[in-house]
């Protein structure tokens, strides 16, 4: 898996193509988009129209929690898989841990990420997901899925809100002792200043010559964990690209890691309720 990836979360259909056929053009092997995002067609399209060999890119798609549940996952999965117009995709995440119609403490939730998870298993015998993995998944969630004697593939990634301010440390390294990938959205704080004009990050930024957002990007990857930052300007594409180039210094990262505020701060949506 790229390292930098481009998210496309809230970027659709005209504004999609651009901004994925943009990426490319700067260097990103790595796109990420979801079903819910609506906007696979366009994706697919400047995948298609970009020239780029397929085995060259890196492609991931989610599972929407409407199409959770045994009969539908592996359905939504071909669905997919026909607007962005390719055979394979090389990651397929279940995107969120509940499935709608049903509340959060229902029990059926753990029964229908079970079913999706083990109907999706044969996407990957076809060769239609190279890689299995799930999203918002916490450490419960992982526990149940892994006991389960019908997961023959278990996850490869675990998708999650990840950066300074909640940094998910019981988590990776739970995932870490089961061979999971931990791959960080939200690493900016989705453009919220509470993290991007953080005292910290801003002067870490001035100090060694980097833009805040290279600063937080570059605070996942120094701890092996791909991010996803999501823009339509090429020029942020191409200075978020370039954090891979960047370095932190021992006393940045103690700076950074001392930001941790998970008892509360977390921007976007929360599966911590999700039975």
């Amino acid at each position: 898996m790229p390292a930098v990836g481009l998210g496309t979360f809230q970027v659709k259909e005209q504004a999609g193509y651009e901004a994925v056929k943009a990426a490319i053009k700067v260097g990103y092997t790595h796109i990420d988009t979801a079903s819910v995002y609506r906007n696979e067609a366009a994706v697919g399209r400047a995948i298609h129209e970009s020239n780029v060999p397929r085995h060259e890119l890196f492609l991931t798609t989610k599972l929407a929690p409407k199409d959770q549940g045994a009969g539908k996952a592996y359905a939504s999965l071909c669905r997919s898989l026909s607007e962005l117009g390719l055979d394979y995709v090389d990651l397929y995440l279940i995107h969120w841990p509940a499935a709608s119609g049903l509340k959060h403490d229902d029990p059926l939730n753990r029964i229908r990420r079970h079913e999706s998870y083990v109907e999706l298993q044969q996407g990957v015998r076809e060769g239609k997901i190279k890689n299995l993995g799930v999203s918002n998944f916490e450490i419960r969630h992982l526990t149940a899925l892994l006991a389960d004697p019908a997961v023959t593939h278990p996850p490869s990634v675990n998708q999650v809100e990840c950066h300074p301010l909640y940094p998910q440390i019981q988590l990776r390294e739970h995932c870490r002792k089961h061979g999971i990938l931990i791959q960080a959205y939200s690493s900016l704080g989705q453009g919220k200043q509470d993290l991007l004009a953080h005292p910290v990050v801003t002067s870490t930024a001035t100090k060694r010559g980097m833009t805040p957002a290279q600063v937080l990007l570059r605070w996942a990857l120094q701890q092996g964990i791909p991010v996803l930052p999501k823009t339509t300007n090429t020029m942020r594409m191409t200075e978020n690209l370039e954090a891979l180039n960047k370095e932190l210094q021992d006393e940045d990262m103690h700076a950074l890691n001392g930001l941790d505020e998970s008892s509360y701060r977390k921007f976007a949506w929360d599966p911590w309720q999700v039975f």
